[in-house]
C-alpha cells in the first residue's frame, strides 16, 4: 500500500487506519511482531516519523504495545469478565464469586490484599453510606489478576461502627467473601446499586493496572444493602477499560409471584 496523496486523512492516520484494518481482519495476530519503523516506512512509502506516528496512534487504541527491546507487538486478546449477575443468589441459596466466575471463563484468578485499615470515608463513599464526610470507615483494598495481568483496583468501605473488631478488619482471605463474612454478623442482603464513571485513570491507577496510552478506566460504586435498607459496604472498583465487557441481562416483566 502506498499513500493517497489526495486523501484528506494525513499520511500517519492512513497508515494506522491499514495497520488496524489488518489486525481487525486478523492478517496480523494477537501476539504477533510488527515489521521495524524502517520497513513499515519503506512499504507505505513515508518517513519513519510519519510511521512512529501511526503507531503511537494505534498505542493509544489499545491495540499494538511496546516490548523494550524487541519491538513492536499486536496486543494479546484479553480476558472478557462478564459483571452481571455473579452476586445474584442461586437456586440453592449459594453464591458465584467473582473469581469463581473468572475461573469458569478459563482463566486463573489471583489477588492481593494491600490494605486493611480503619480511614476517614472519601465523600462518595460517605454519601452512599449514609455517614457525614470523613467519619471512620473500615476500608479493605485489594489487586485483582487475571492470568497475572492486573485487571481492577477494588477496595472495599464498611461503617468502621459495624466492621471493627470484625474479621472484615483483620488480615486473611474472608470465607465466602465479603457476602460470607457479613453474614457470619448477622446481616442479610437484600440488593445492589451500581453506579458507573467512565474516565481516564490517574498516574496511579495507570501503573498499578499497567496501562497503556489513552486506555480509560471504569469506575464501578457498588452498594450493598441489607434487608432493612441499610447500607453496608460500598465497593469502589476501578476496572482497566481495555480487560472488561460488562454484560447485563434485564428481565422485561417483573418475576412470577
Amino acid at each position: 500500500m502506498t499513500i493517497d496523496p489526495g486523501d484528506p486523512r494525513p499520511a500517519y492516520q492512513q497508515v494506522a487506519d491499514h495497520i488496524r484494518e489488518a489486525i481487525s481482519r486478523g492478517e496480523i495476530g494477537a501476539g504477533e511482531q510488527l515489521p521495524s519503523l524502517r520497513n513499515l516506512a519503506e512499504r507505505y512509502g513515508v518517513t519513519p516519523v510519519t510511521t512512529s506516528r501511526a503507531l503511537d496512534l494505534l498505542k493509544t487504541e489499545g491495540l499494538v504495545d511496546t516490548r523494550l527491546g524487541t519491538g513492536m507487538f499486536v496486543r494479546s486478546k484479553r480476558p472478557v469478565m462478564h459483571v452481571a449477575s455473579y452476586l445474584t443468589a442461586r437456586a440453592d441459596g449459594s453464591r458465584a464469586t467473582w473469581s469463581s466466575e473468572v475461573d469458569r471463563q478459563g482463566y486463573t484468578t489471583s489477588q492481593d490484599v494491600t490494605e486493611i485499615g480503619t480511614v476517614p470515608a472519601p465523600q462518595d463513599v460517605a454519601e452512599r453510606l449514609n455517614l457525614p464526610v470523613g467519619n471512620p470507615t473500615v476500608v479493605r483494598r485489594r489487586i485483582l489478576r487475571i492470568d497475572g495481568l492486573p485487571v481492577q483496583l477494588s477496595d472495599s468501605y464498611y461503617p468502621a461502627s459495624l466492621a471493627e473488631g470484625t474479621e472484615l478488619s483483620r488480615p486473611g482471605k474472608l470465607r465466602g467473601y465479603t457476602m460470607g463474612a457479613l453474614e457470619r454478623l448477622g446481616i442479610h442482603i437484600d440488593r445492589f446499586r451500581d453506579d458507573l464513571y467512565l474516565r481516564m485513570p490517574t498516574p496511579t491507577e495507570a501503573r498499578k493496572l499497567r496501562l497503556g496510552r489513552g486506555i480509560p478506566v471504569l469506575r464501578l460504586l457498588r452498594t450493598t444493602y441489607s434487608v432493612d435498607d441499610t447500607p453496608v459496604e460500598v465497593a469502589d472498583q476501578i476496572l482497566a477499560g481495555d480487560r472488561y465487557v460488562l454484560s447485563y441481562e434485564v428481565p422485561a416483566h417483573p418475576p412470577v409471584q
